[in-house]
């Protein structure tokens, strides 16, 4: 089951991967180990996915994006 919590956490991580668990815990107003757990617990259910999609233009650089599961 997503709580609100869990929701906040995927919004926030569809906009920006990248963002470390201490700004997301820092947004949520919660500790950044709760928001690894919850990560974690997420990606484990198969709710979300994280992948690492190379740019074909930026030779090194890689882009993260995150892939919410339908409800």
């Amino acid at each position: 089951m997503i709580d609100s919590l869990d929701q906040e956490l995927i919004t926030l991580l569809g906009q920006d991967a990248t963002r470390s668990s201490e700004q997301l815990a820092k947004q949520l107003d919660v500790s950044s180990s709760t928001v690894r757990r919850r990560v974690k617990e997420l990606i484990n259910r198969g709710v979300i996915r994280i992948v690492a999609i190379p740019d074909p233009k930026k030779k090194k650089s890689k882009d993260l994006y995150i892939f919410p599961k339908s409800f």
